[in-house]
């Protein structure tokens, strides 16, 4: 059986990536598919890495990084390169040529049904990841299935088109804990993430963050991709950093006594997003909003700490900057139910359990 996995990534990140390592464009393919997947970028969702330990013939396509899919066309098509293709037709020959059984697109808006009908063969089975807004004219009539970890998205995905929707959520994925392991925390509070007008509570907890760290000398850092429709308030400049993205963001991780999370607005107050299973599983301590189901995946007060308020999450903070022993027995524990329960390998197992039913 053969699984196709289709990543979107962040083009400021694959444009500092190749910028970083200008020889990086000129490898062949694989090559260049290899570096990019060992930088960890998005790595909760490298399914199509483990699933090859599962039975599949799998494979993984970063769809919107110019360099690698020029590199596959120079390989296989060097004719239609040279005419000029764009990244669509590039996926499509890329999926045409390989043939899945499974045809998982892990970003299901940019490449929803449209994109589907012009494929020369449908594969058995299309399914889709969706954890964010859903635009009113998506279309997803030709999806089999869309995995969500909110409530909220599933019942949209059914409502655009979609035959079935089922939860599901990200793993985490050990060799990023290897890589990342000897750093050392030296800020007291570390937020890594976007700033977008999607996520009002988390900004306005970020700000009241750096009130708090500015009145108590506290460490704080905030390594911020802000979308460009957000608007940051001035009073932030002097703890924004650049963002970081792959290894270098889950080392960064790590360098905070804390690290705190707030879910995207539309989770409607659900937890589960990617920054519970990032941040406990370099082994940092996570403080995280308190949703109703929580519990599914961390234990309050023992392998995280959950906050229902800013106020609340000030409190904490002071406290557990100060108590380093109890941080630290809880970090290890949230560290150990990560990289077992919520490893990427053992959500692979759900993901192939999920597909084989319906095959």
């Amino acid at each position: 059986m053969k699984f196709l996995q289709v990543l979107t990534f962040y083009p400021a990140y694959s444009e500092a990536l190749y910028a970083r390592h200008p020889a990086l464009a000129h490898l062949p393919y694989e090559k260049q598919l290899n570096v990019i997947l060992r930088d960890g970028f998005g790595a909760l969702h490298y399914f199509g890495l483990p699933m090859r330990d599962l039975g599949w013939d799998s494979r993984i396509v970063l769809a919107n990084v110019p360099q690698l899919q020029a590199a596959w066309m120079a390989q296989n098509n060097p004719a239609r390169l040279a005419a000029g293709a764009s990244i669509i037709d590039v996926l499509r020959l890329q999926i045409e040529s390989f043939a899945p059984d499974v045809l998982f697109v892990s970003d299901s808006v940019a490449f929803q049904s449209q994109f589907v009908r012009t494929l020369a063969v449908r594969p058995r089975i299309v399914s889709g990841w969706r954890a964010a807004n859903i635009p009113p004219d998506t279309d997803w009539q030709e999806f089999d299935l869309i995995l969500s970890h909110l409530s909220g998205c599933r019942k949209k995905a059914l409502e655009h088109g979609a035959r079935e929707a089922e939860f599901f959520y990200p793993g985490f994925p050990g060799f990023v804990h290897d890589a990342v392991k000897d750093q050392t925390a030296d800020l007291d509070l570390i937020f890594c993430g976007q700033w977008t007008p999607e996520h009002a509570a988390r900004n306005r907890m970020l700000f009241r963050a750096a009130m708090q760290a500015r009145s108590k000398g506290w460490k704080l850092e905030y390594h911020l991709h802000v979308n460009s429709s957000g608007k940051m308030s001035s009073a932030l400049e002097s703890v924004m950093h650049s963002a970081k993205w792959g290894l270098d963001m889950f080392r960064t991780l790590r360098r905070g006594r804390i690290s705190f999370n707030a879910e995207i607005d539309l989770a409607g107050g659900e937890a589960g997003n990617m920054r519970l299973f990032e941040t406990t599983g370099v082994g940092a301590f996570l403080m995280t909003q308190h949703h109703a189901n929580i519990s599914r995946y961390f234990e309050p007060d023992r392998e995280i700490v959950t906050f229902g308020s800013e106020e609340e999450f000030l409190e904490k903070a002071a406290y557990y900057i100060e108590h380093d022993a109890e941080r630290e027995a809880i970090a290890e524990r949230g560290m150990r139910r990560c990289q077992t329960e919520h490893s990427l390998e053992s959500r692979a197992a759900e993901l192939d359990a999920i597909l084989r039913k319906r095959l």
